[in-house]
């Protein structure tokens, strides 16, 4: 089963230390039939790991080296706290698909998925409990809001993204991209309504307590327009700046993750068709999201999930068991031999590997 949305976190901005030749960097990448792969060399070498699942695995959040969740479908959480040597499945109180993840810390987290669905754990996923939602009805039909990802800021200040279906007149239905935010840690969540337009948002990265990036795409018209939407916020998400790439009749693309490290610089990743082929889409910001410059990826696959733990060192995920990473951020991208085809959704990427202590 090929999961609609995938997701990106929000990661740190860190000191890198060499050990070995490689950077000294943790990261987790999961996707179809429960994969689940760890390296601690910063993406030289990957190693898979039991999730204990066939599940599809769609979000991934680190809160460090050896403490994490991941969410999947059927309402699939998993944690650990020993580096992944161990997997333990939660209940998760739901069978919906979860696509989304994000620790706020050891104990509190958030994840997001179908039928409007967010949860948060304040005792570190021994319990997780649905918060509330409101339908954006009538702007979106009853029932069809779909989270794709969510991220924080702070404790209090967070963003969930999506989708939803509205239908103008029978016979006729068309997506809508819609986003929620809460000021107050999921106590309350308010739609808002000045982000929902013909579209999907797909990810979402925090910079900051209230500086945010988030990522999607769009069709319109009779004769289709694709696009890809990036939006910014600077205030928790209360207002928006909004810009459309690569807009064009017949050429599809997506953007389905990012990660926004400091001020300056955010990726994001995604697909493009190129009239002949596709092409793994790969952009980069170095002026906090005013212009938006693509990078050689050298795949054809869909990119799923990126993340950064600083300006220079990231990795990207995709079909067909796609790993990217790269230490000169992004000016050059290498893959690395993984030994799996399994489709990858989601990455999370964090200092100080606990393999080594």
């Amino acid at each position: 089963m090929r999961v609609l949305f995938r997701v990106s976190v929000l990661l740190f901005t860190i000191t890198n230390v060499r050990t070995n030749g490689s950077w000294a960097q943790s990261a987790t990448a999961v996707g179809a039939g429960g994969t689940i792969l760890r390296t601690d060399d910063g993406g030289d070498t990957w190693a898979p790991q039991d999730s204990g699942t066939q599940n599809a695995l769609s979000g991934v959040s680190l809160v460090d080296d050896c403490t994490g969740t991941v969410v999947g479908a059927a309402g699939t959480i998993l944690r650990t706290d020993d580096c992944g040597n161990t997997w333990n499945a939660q209940d998760s109180g739901t069978s919906v698909n979860l696509s989304g993840v994000f620790t706020v810390d050891a104990n509190t987290a958030f994840a997001v998925g179908a039928q409007r669905t967010i949860l948060r754990t304040d005792d570190g996923g021994a319990g997780w409990a649905p918060q509330s939602v409101p339908d954006p009805a009538p702007i979106c039909d009853p029932g069809t809001v779909t989270f794709a990802g969510v991220s924080f800021g702070d404790a209090n200040t967070g963003i969930a993204v999506g989708t939803c279906v509205y239908h103008p007149r029978p016979m006729q239905a068309f997506n809508l991209q819609v986003s929620f935010r809460t000021s107050d840690g999921g106590a309350t969540w308010l739609f808002n309504i000045n982000t929902t337009v013909a579209g999907f948002l797909r990810a979402v990265s925090f910079e900051s307590v209230d500086t945010a990036i988030v990522v999607g795409d769009f069709v319109t018209g009779i004769t289709p327009t694709f696009g890809a939407r990036v939006l910014k916020t600077t205030d928790g998400g209360a207002g928006w700046v909004w810009q459309n790439l690569f807009a064009r009749p017949f050429y599809p693309v997506y953007l389905y993750g990012v990660s926004y490290v400091d001020p300056f610089t955010a990726t994001a990743v995604g697909r493009i068709y190129l009239g002949t082929r596709w092409e793994g889409l790969i952009i980069r910001t170095i002026n906090g999201g005013a212009n938006w410059v693509s990078q050689p990826s050298n795949t054809s696959d869909l990119l799923s999930g990126v993340s950064f733990v600083d300006a220079d060192h990231g990795i990207a995920v995709g079909e067909a068991g796609t790993i990217l990473r790269t230490s000169d951020g992004g000016a050059t991208w290498t893959s690395p031999s993984i030994g799996t085809k399994a489709g990858l959704y989601a990455v999370s990427f964090v200092p100080s590997p606990c393999a080594s202590n």
